[in-house]
């Protein structure tokens, strides 16, 4: 948060996650708020789920994909 603070650009943090079962990870949430992260649309074809709360980005297991 300081870095965005100070730079006044919105900062994310990556979340890699391993995981093998489609269906949790399909279905999964933010695992900080618990809110809903998935997008509809992947952004730039890789990131699947975004918290704009937790400013967490992810996509999915690739052991899924």
């Amino acid at each position: 948060r300081q870095l965005e603070q100070h730079t006044g650009i919105p900062t994310y943090y990556y979340l890699y996650r391993l995981g093998q079962d489609p269906e949790v990870e399909h279905h999964r949430r933010c695992p900080s708020c618990n809110g809903q992260s998935k997008l509809a649309q992947p952004l730039h074809e890789i990131f699947h789920f975004k918290c704009e709360q937790c400013r967490l980005i992810s996509n999915l297991s690739w052991e899924v994909m």
